[in-house]
């Protein structure tokens, strides 16, 4: 069989977008009329593979992916907290591809992008200091995060910090990284987003 790539918008297992996979393997529903037919594909990032239908079976050139009729599993989009803006929704999403990205993961990437994210998020809510760790004090003397939320986001900056520096970033880095990042977001914009929805539509 020849090679034939399809260029996946996301692998439903990494998360890398604009991804190549290759097919490895095409079954056809009817032999006798060559009437639809099922392919298995292999991400080239983390080898995992995945399913398409087809109504016809795919030539191993000159097809196109709007061809694919099913892919399984359907990939997911990866979405950052409901009501946050854009740039820290941005930022959020780059800390968690780079968590996903299977055997090409960036530990350091994610937790840099982490950290990313609580300094855009104060500069944001207005906090006032020299450096994210004057702010994050700041923020929390004016109320706007309780004392555990303060304490969340300097362990998120001090885990930030070893993705920026010369130390090494483990799974379990980046992992509570990408963890603390989302609650503050929730904290700081889904929540009051979606009290204020609720107030405007009892």
């Amino acid at each position: 069989m020849d090679i034939t790539i399809l260029n996946c918008p996301v692998c439903p297992h990494c998360g890398v977008e604009n991804v190549a996979f290759q097919m490895v393997a095409q079954y056809l529903g009817d032999e006798a009329y060559k009437t639809a037919a099922y392919q298995l594909w292999i991400c080239g990032n983390c080898g995992l593979p995945a399913c398409s239908f087809t109504p016809r079976p795919l030539e191993t050139r000159g097809y196109i992916p709007r061809d694919l009729y099913e892919f399984f599993p359907i990939p997911k989009e990866v979405a950052a907290p409901y009501g946050v803006p854009d740039e820290m929704a941005k930022a959020f999403r780059s800390a968690k591809r780079f968590l996903k990205m299977g055997k090409d993961a960036d530990y350091e990437a994610a937790c840099v992008m982490a950290r990313r994210v609580i300094d855009i998020a104060v500069n944001d809510m207005g906090a006032e200091g020299k450096n994210l760790f004057q702010k994050i004090e700041n923020l929390e003397k004016k109320r706007l995060i309780p004392p555990a939320m303060r304490d969340w986001a300097q362990c998120l900056r001090e885990i930030g910090n070893i993705g920026a520096h010369v130390e090494e970033a483990t799974c379990d880095d980046a992992e509570q990284a990408v963890y603390f990042a989302e609650m503050l977001l929730i904290y700081l914009y889904t929540l009051p987003k979606q009290t204020e929805e609720r107030r405007k539509n009892p």
